[in-house]
């Protein structure tokens, strides 16, 4: 398989790819950040719970809590799928490169 592209074409697409990868990582780090902090909220809201026993306000909190918990599991896993493309085409774009240096 003969390169369509000159090897040169393609490492600038790969330094613009790794930097998405890059902004990408940044992310996933930043939801999971979140989402460890909001299970530290729902841990706490069912902990008062135990202590103090059920009151229709901690009820609500920990409702609250566990949606943002849900909310912030989703935004993870999409930041993660993004990563995940990302780093699926830098391996085309590598198996490309290769080809095109061969």
């Amino acid at each position: 398989m003969t390169a369509s592209r000159p090897a040169t074409e393609i490492l600038a697409e790969r330094m613009q790819l790794l930097l998405a990868i890059g902004e990408a990582n940044a992310a996933v780090q930043r939801a999971q950040a979140v989402a460890g902090g909001v299970e530290i909220d729902v841990m706490n809201v069912e902990e008062q719970l135990e202590t103090s026993g059920p009151s229709e306000a901690l009820h609500a909190q920990l409702e609250r809590a566990r949606g943002r918990d849900d909310a912030a599991r989703t935004a993870l896993a999409a930041a993660e799928a993004k990563r995940e493309a990302l780093e699926q085409q830098l391996a085309r774009l590598d198996r490309e490169l290769a080809s095109a240096t061969r």
